[in-house]
């Protein structure tokens, strides 16, 4: 079901960037299955599957600005976008945090060898304030207690940023936001602080949401013929095919092989992005519910995966039937049971969760945003 207002091919993109980390993530699975019961597992690298994570920034700048229009013809802009995105955000990945700190105890108490060490209170706060912290188990990088949520951390900064620079010009709070992540971005290069959560923040990695933004405006004012958009979309889909940086890739957050993302996989996704949005959407097709589902179902998906993930580990080790499955065949059951897991979540938790904590805040119950 298509939400009022959306764009049917970015939903569809964000459930293909969800899917990516997800399939990333999977195959991670099956080689410690394959190493738990001494067979191979081949993983399938046609692509550095963290792109994704790179599509979802994009997007996001795109869909930040696309919805922002309501809220500067409206009172007290930036304290109601601030409020829809927190009220958005928040829930959904406070409980995962929560029940990331549960998981750990449980890994312990099952005996899994990558366990990670137990969360100290300043790291536990810091995560869930969405401040970089240099945390356990983390092997160096600032990830949060919950390691998924290092790129909510990004989301949080571009949000209050966002906010920040809101005005009664639609076009100019475009204007000032970009304007302030590129001084951001220079007085990281020029300085190179290593102190956080300047450190952080102040990586190339944020341009990719001034990209969305730069797309979602031209979106307002160009409408590019068919074989053009296709052209933009098959030249970022080479640049990430064609990528000569090694299989597997090593990405440690903000950098592919010591390149910066935005450049390796940043800019290509903002080509497959902007073909997409830059002329006329696709029309609504029963046979598009699913994609489209899972789009809606995306942050759900990009959240709740590994807790799925977790459970097939256990019964896998528990099961010796279930563990005589080919780990391809359970690759691809679990992908499909996280995503059904995920669309459930966006309806019966995210959602309403979502809603309640905006109508927490804003008693006149305005729409919440998205």
């Amino acid at each position: 079901m298509t939400r009022p207002g959306s764009i049917i091919s970015i939903q569809i993109l964000r459930g293909i960037a969800a899917l990516f980390v997800v399939i990333g993530h999977t195959q991670g699975m099956g080689r410690e299955f394959a190493a738990l019961s001494n067979t191979t597992f081949t993983s399938w690298q046609p692509i550095p599957w963290g792109v994704g994570v790179d599509l979802f920034f994009v997007i996001s700048g795109f869909i930040i600005f696309y919805s922002s229009k309501k809220y500067v013809a409206g009172d007290q802009p930036r304290q109601t976008f601030f409020i829809h995105r927190i009220a958005r955000l928040v829930p959904l990945y406070w409980t995962c945090t929560c029940l990331a700190l549960g998981l750990t105890a449980a890994k312990k108490a099952l005996g899994f060898a990558q366990a990670e060490p137990f969360a100290y209170a300043g790291a536990i706060i810091a995560s869930l304030l969405f401040l970089p912290i240099y945390g356990p188990g983390n092997n160096g990088l600032a990830f949060p207690v919950y390691n998924l949520g290092w790129t909510l951390n990004y989301e949080m900064f571009f949000y209050a940023l966002f906010a920040l620079c809101l005005g009664q010009s639609h076009l100019g709070s475009a204007g000032r936001v970009l304007t302030a992540l590129g001084i951001v971005v220079a007085f990281g290069l020029i300085s190179a602080t290593e102190v956080l959560p300047l450190a952080f923040w102040a990586q190339p990695i944020v341009l990719e949401f001034g990209v969305g933004i730069v797309i979602a405006v031209l979106h307002e004012r160009v409408s590019l013929p068919p074989l053009a958009r296709i052209g933009l979309i098959a030249a970022g889909a080479a640049l990430i095919l064609l990528m000569p940086f090694g299989s597997p890739p090593e990405i440690d957050g903000t950098n592919l092989n010591g390149l910066p993302r935005f450049v390796t996989m940043g800019i290509p996704a903002a080509l497959v992005i902007a073909g997409a949005a830059l002329g006329r959407d696709i029309s609504p097709a029963r046979w598009l519910t699913v994609p489209v589902e899972i789009g809606n179902a995306s942050y759900s998906l990009y959240l709740i995966h590994p807790f799925v993930i977790f459970a097939v580990s256990v019964v896998f080790r528990r099961s010796a039937l279930f563990a005589k499955l080919p780990l391809p065949v359970l690759v691809l059951a679990v992908i499909l049971l996280a995503s059904v897991v995920a669309i459930i979540s966006y309806h019966r938790f995210e959602r309403p969760s979502a809603r309640a904590v905006a109508q927490f805040f804003t008693p006149a119950r305005r729409k919440l945003a998205r």
